[in-house]
């Protein structure tokens, strides 16, 4: 798994075919403050992911390693509701599968094309 250590701020670009790309803030306790990051995930149809610097993140998690996965394309399944027609064009996976992870400033997620 390709992991970078971010302590600064930096833009990544993760190339296309990367598997499980992270970053890794070196936050331990489950809550800490990132510098600015922006994410180009090339594997994930280029989408862009922007983290304002200064940016606190929490999880209820004490034992978060500060690991956040970086855009990846996932398959999920779409409910279905008798009144609606729902087309799935893409799904992207980002962040802590085990837990939510909250942000006190908004990260912006820009998906090309949508």
């Amino acid at each position: 798994m390709p992991q970078v250590l971010v302590t600064q701020a930096t833009s990544i670009t993760v190339d296309s075919g990367t598997i499980n790309p992270s970053v890794s803030s070196g936050i331990i306790g489950g809550t800490g403050i990132l510098p600015q990051i922006t994410i180009t995930a090339s594997n994930a149809n280029s989408t862009v992911i922007s983290i304002p610097p200064l940016t606190t993140v929490t999880t209820t998690n004490v034992l978060w390693d500060g690991v956040i996965a970086t855009p990846t394309i996932t398959s999920i399944v779409l409910p279905t509701v008798s009144s609606e027609t729902r087309t799935l064009s893409t799904a992207i996976q980002i962040g802590y599968a085990s837990e939510k992870l909250s942000f006190d400033k908004g990260v912006q997620i820009f998906l090309p094309g949508q």
